[in-house]
């Protein structure tokens, strides 16, 4: 969701099998460093990340420490990328009518049935 209303929709699917090991958490780490590599392809100085995973901005802050090689890896890029736009962060209830949050799992579920475009950490 841009400062002017517009709504940005974007879905892929992975198969890397430490990814689909943590099914939903993977998700949320694609989907916050793809929310971010936009903001900063398309010049914001800042973003705010919502998130129903309290990893998402844990691994990021250091507040936990990241302990596998795709957590870290995750941390890792949103820690570069935080030199080159401002990320915020939101905790937003899971499965509470957040209509924002419930957009978010209608896009991963779609996701699932999408084979021709894959996403890496």
């Amino acid at each position: 969701l841009t400062p002017d209303g517009q709504e940005i929709r974007k879905s892929g699917s992975g198969s890397d099998s430490a990814g689909v090991a943590i099914r939903n958490v993977a998700g949320e780490m694609l989907g916050s460093m793809t929310a971010v590599n936009w903001a900063i392809e398309n010049k914001y100085p800042a973003v705010e990340i919502r998130y129903d995973y309290e990893g998402v901005e844990k691994w990021v802050t250091g507040v936990w420490r990241a302990k596998t090689p795709l957590t870290s890896k995750y941390a890792a890029h949103m820690q570069e990328a935080g030199k080159k736009v401002q990320i915020s962060f939101c905790k937003i209830a899971a499965h509470t009518g957040n209509h924002y949050n419930e957009e978010a799992d209608q896009l991963a579920k779609s996701a699932l049935l999408k084979m021709d475009e894959e996403v890496r950490i």
